[in-house]
């Protein structure tokens, strides 16, 4: 049974030590697979960009996988994509009509939740064909991924990573995929052993899931973010807590330096300051903000 806001509310503290831990491409090496072969075939084909497919693929591995917008929740990833394509040459000269998801845009500006539910929902209130294929190509995405990925691999340094820190620190899954893929995933590799509980994208933002699971009980110093993306740095800003960068094809070394280096830092308190700065500074060099389209 998926984990509700009360029960993590709820969940007692072992230690004074939280970290919150993303799961695609952080502890499991997931986003390239996931990213090419569900997400954006399954795009491709609901938005009728079949003529445009090359284009299109370029858009969305940026956005996805090598861009500051790297591991968003999926239907905000669909508003970065929208936004880039309509600035991209070669998709505005081929003459194709652009999906801009301006219905979307409506429900993220009004912080509803964006889960596939709710915009199902919103499109049998409104009757948005726009915001029923959206539904439709995300239900496809989690059928794709549950159906044809197979084991999703973890990177072998994070299971070792995870055993050694849950022996001193509260460890919880803090990811805006589905829950009930991560829980299959989790479990699948034997790893639901090391977390307390599993937040995904049903309950909201990843602040909410870190507000959920540690207001009242630990210090702010107390308290670090795990992640493989911009999104998860900011997450940490916002919640007031430290972050460590897992970096995009480098996560094993990442995973040691987090064992053997940062998080004896974080324990002694000399992790936030200077320490962190330059791991964020070159966490940060390796996604930029501007496509390699825009730079010719």
């Amino acid at each position: 049974m998926l984990a509700t806001a009360e029960q993590i509310q709820a969940s007692p503290k072992t230690s004074d030590y939280f970290i919150g831990i993303d799961s695609d491409g952080c502890v499991f090496d997931s986003m390239r697979a996931k990213q090419i072969q569900c997400f954006h075939g399954s795009f491709i084909k609901h938005f009728k960009l079949e003529a445009v497919e090359a284009q299109v693929r370029e858009v969305l591995e940026f956005v996805n996988l090598k861009s500051i917008y790297r591991g968003v929740n999926r239907f905000n990833s669909l508003l970065n994509t929208a936004e880039l394509m309509s600035k991209h040459k070669a998709l505005l000269e081929s003459g194709v009509t652009l999906p801009d998801f301006k219905e979307l845009k409506i429900m993220a500006e009004a912080g509803a939740i964006l889960s596939t539910e709710n915009i199902e929902a919103n499109a049998q209130i409104i009757s948005s064909e726009e915001l029923a294929t959206i539904a439709a190509w995300s239900h496809e995405v989690d059928h794709k991924v549950r159906t044809e990925l197979g084991q999703i691999p973890h990177f072998s340094e994070s299971e070792k990573s995870l055993q050694q820190l849950s022996e001193t620190a509260d460890l919880m899954v803090v990811s805006a995929t589905s829950a009930i893929t991560l829980e299959n995933e989790w479990a699948n590799a034997d790893l639901k052993q090391y977390v307390s509980h599993i937040m995904g994208l049903e309950l909201g933002k990843k602040t909410k899931h870190l507000q959920l699971a540690t207001d009242g009980k630990y210090e702010k110093d107390c308290i670090l973010m795990i992640g493989d993306a911009p999104g998860d740095m900011h997450t940490a800003e916002e919640s007031g807590c430290l972050f460590f960068p897992i970096h995009p094809d480098d996560e094993n070394n990442s995973w040691i330096r987090l064992r053997e280096e940062a998080y004896p830092k974080f324990k002694a308190k000399t992790y936030a300051g200077e320490y962190q700065q330059l791991l964020l500074k070159n966490f940060l060099a390796l996604l930029p903000s501007v496509p390699p389209w825009e730079q010719i």
